[in-house]
């Protein structure tokens, strides 16, 4: 990566196709946050066509984020959003349970 590099247009526009977004959605503030997260990653190398794919996969993340899609994107890594229920409420709630009916030994 470096300082000035800019995507390719061949390359950026099959790459925003398959994620199903558009130019718009690669800004100048979007390239500029992609380029500096990279260069502090400098045995990353990629050809033209990489570096547009790993672009548009950080706009579509980007751009979720922006829609308010922020709580998606976390939950695809694992954490959970905050509930606003106590950590007393929720170890003493057994609503989890309603209609399981009685367990019979076997």
């Amino acid at each position: 990566m470096a300082e000035g590099w800019q995507p390719d247009d061949v390359s950026l526009a099959s790459q925003l196709r398959v994620a199903g977004l558009t130019r718009d959605c690669v800004t100048a503030e979007v390239i500029a946050g992609f380029i500096g997260h990279f260069l502090t990653l400098p045995d990353t190398v990629e050809n033209a066509a990489g570096w547009c794919k790993r672009l548009v996969k950080w706009a579509k993340r980007q751009h979720e984020f922006t829609r308010g899609n922020a709580n998606e994107s976390s939950k695809a890594r694992g954490s959970r959003p905050a509930s606003g229920i106590s950590l007393a409420d929720n170890l003493n709630d057994t609503s989890w349970a309603d209609g399981l009916g009685t367990l019979q030994p076997d």
